[in-house]
């Protein structure tokens, strides 16, 4: 289990908990690192300015990366800081058969995801989010709504508006706002409650009540999807909204299900 995982660091071993007091880097950063095989003193570095890395066979700046895999500079770094190495640190777009070369009929065109991005100014995951919901034609490209602009959807058999299904279902409007942004449509798009045996409706300890993910989001004022990912991960108790990973407490986190 992570909280009890020893590496090699400064010639001693030591706790992630304590190399994340000596170095101030997030628990969860170190481990994510270790768990991608970085060990040593690369394993509590602070990323310099420039960076060099093995990819593709030669040793090679983050910059150049970015620009042989077409991905934007922030993103390598991040992935460089989590650990990530070699061609998984490059996702290479030449070997990659996902989203990204799809061609998808657009404004009369066939057209990539990126090519609609760079259309429309939304977010390449967002367009893609919503082609896989099937959302196709203009409606793939519409700009994200915002309350309280009446917007009309078909829902159990007619049409309704986003606020109308919020109350048939028991979810709040800016969920059922944030699900139609990103493509849902018809029974996916309201979830109805009391049919639903996701997620949502299951009850988890949390500071000695039983609560779900989305009300221990709000108690905590932390996303839901911050909640849910670290829930994912084996995390529970007041690990779930904790701002740094104390992996030695008690409630944190437990072994995955």
């Amino acid at each position: 289990m992570a909280n009890v995982i020893e590496t090699e660091y400064k010639g001693k071993q030591r706790t992630l908990s304590e190399i994340s007091k000596m170095t101030g880097l997030d628990h969860r950063l170190l481990y994510n690192r270790w768990h991608r095989g970085v060990r040593g003193d690369e394993l509590g570095a602070k990323a310099p300015k420039k960076i060099l890395t093995e990819y593709k066979g030669e040793k090679r700046t983050l910059y150049g990366i970015a620009k042989m895999t077409d991905t934007s500079y922030p993103v390598i770094l991040h992935r460089y800081n989590q650990g990530y190495r070699g061609d998984e640190l490059g996702r290479d777009q030449s070997q990659n058969a996902t989203h990204n070369l799809l061609l998808i009929d657009y404004k009369g065109k066939k057209r990539t995801l990126s090519e609609i991005s760079k259309m429309t100014g939304l977010d390449h995951r967002l367009l893609y989010n919503r082609w896989h919901r099937g959302v196709r034609g203009d409606e793939l490209g519409a700009k994200l709504q915002k309350a309280p602009k009446k917007i009309l959807t078909e829902y159990k058999g007619e049409k309704r508006t986003l606020y109308r299904i919020a109350k048939m279902t028991g979810t709040s409007y800016p969920v059922i706002l944030h699900r139609y942004n990103h493509g849902y449509r018809g029974d996916d798009l309201g979830r109805d409650q009391s049919r639903s045996a996701a997620r949502n409706l299951h009850l988890i300890d949390y500071k000695g009540k039983q609560m779900t993910l989305y009300e221990i989001a709000k108690d905590a004022e932390v996303t839901y999807q911050t909640v849910w990912n670290r829930y994912n991960q084996g995390f529970r108790g007041t690990a779930l909204t904790a701002k740094r990973y104390d992996l030695d407490k008690d409630d944190t986190p437990t072994e995955k299900k």
